[in-house]
C-alpha cells in the first residue's frame, strides 16, 4: 500500500489543504482535512451565528466547539448518533437550519470575545476552523461650543463605542484628544478643539469615524449662545 500525502497553501484565504490517497491494488480511497483561521466581529447584543463548515448537516460524523473565553473555556459537541455535550452554561448552543449546523450565540457580549475552535468530521473529510471572535458597537455621539474665559471650545465626544472611534474636524487648530477605558470594555473618545477667531463658527464640523459598518457622522455646531449649543448630525453613512 502507498500512502501519498500532498499539501496545498492558498495565501489569499490562508487555507490549508491535506489531501491523502490510500492506494491498495486499484481500489482508492480519497479524504482530505483542511484548516482555515479567520475573522469575526458581532454587534453587542446581537444573536451571533458561528459556521463551521458549509457541509450540509446530516452529512456530519460529529462536531466539536473548543471555545477559549478571557475567563474559561469550555466546549460543546454533537455526533450523528444524536449524542450531545455542552459545558458553556451561558446559553451557547448548536443549531441546526435546513442545510447547515452552526452555533448560536444569544445578547452578544464582551465576556463572548475569544477564540472559537471547531472540527467537523463526515464522510470523505474533517475540517477545522480557528474563528478569532470579537466585538463591535456604535458610539453615542455629541457635540458642543463652550466658552472658556475669552476662548470658544468645541468639544466633541464618541461614547461607549467598541472599537475606539476617531474623530476629527472641519478646520485645523489647537486640539486634544482624550481616552477613557471602561471595564466592560466600551471606549469613550473625546476630542476638544480651540476654535481659530477667524473661522464661521456655524459651518465648524466634528467628524466621527467608527470601524462598525464603516459608519461615520458629521455634527454641525449650530451656535445658539456663547455658553452652550447643540449639535446637529446631518449625515451617516
Amino acid at each position: 500500500m502507498y500512502v501519498v500525502t500532498r499539501l496545498f497553501y492558498c495565501r489569499c484565504t490562508n487555507l490549508f489543504l491535506f489531501w491523502e490517497s490510500n492506494l491498495l491494488h486499484t481500489k482508492t480511497n480519497l479524504s482530505y482535512f483542511f484548516a482555515v483561521n479567520r475573522n469575526e466581529a458581532f454587534n453587542l447584543g446581537s444573536n451571533a451565528r458561528l459556521i463551521c463548515s458549509n457541509k450540509i448537516w446530516t452529512k456530519a460524523v460529529f462536531v466539536i466547539w473548543n471555545i477559549e473565553l478571557k475567563h474559561k473555556t469550555c466546549k460543546i459537541s454533537f455526533n450523528h448518533e444524536g449524542q450531545s455535550s455542552n459545558s458553556c452554561n451561558d446559553g451557547k448552543s448548536l443549531q441546526n437550519s435546513t442545510d447547515q449546523s452552526f452555533l448560536h450565540i444569544p445578547n452578544f457580549s464582551v465576556n463572548d470575545v475569544g477564540v472559537y475552535k471547531c472540527e467537523s468530521a463526515y464522510t470523505g473529510g474533517n475540517e477545522n476552523y480557528n474563528i478569532t471572535v470579537g466585538v463591535t458597537a456604535p458610539p453615542v455621539v455629541s457635540a458642543w461650543l463652550e466658552r472658556r474665559g475669552n476662548k470658544m471650545v468645541a468639544v466633541c465626544r464618541a461614547e461607549r463605542g467598541i472599537p475606539a472611534a476617531n474623530i476629527s474636524w472641519s478646520v485645523t487648530g489647537n486640539h486634544s484628544v482624550t481616552q477613557q477605558n471602561n471595564p466592560d470594555g466600551v471606549v469613550t473618545v473625546e476630542s476638544q478643539l480651540e476654535v481659530p477667531e477667524d473661522i464661521d463658527r456655524e459651518n465648524l464640523t466634528c467628524i466621527v469615524r467608527h470601524q462598525l459598518k464603516n459608519n461615520s457622522w458629521s455634527l454641525l455646531l449650530m451656535k445658539g449662545s456663547e455658553t452652550a449649543v447643540d449639535a446637529y448630525a446631518y449625515n451617516r453613512t
